[in-house]
């Protein structure tokens, strides 16, 4: 599994609590495309604060 695969929430760009399309749409804007930042807590690391359907991340255990 990779990081998505570990982390749904971490696929979840506007943390609307699900994964579509829209998700990628929106990574791919934000890196090449000067749109809108991913959510909180980009650029930070750490857990997500909001509570939805994808909190199933863990603490990482290191942050750069």
């Amino acid at each position: 599994n990779g990081a998505i695969g570990e982390c749904l929430d971490a696929a979840d760009i506007f943390d609307t609590g699900d994964i579509n399309i829209s998700d990628a749409v929106a990574l791919v804007s934000y890196l090449f495309s000067s749109g809108n930042p991913p959510a909180a807590p980009y650029p930070r690391c750490g857990t997500d604060v909001g509570e939805d359907s994808l909190s199933d991340c863990v603490s990482p255990q290191t942050c750069p």
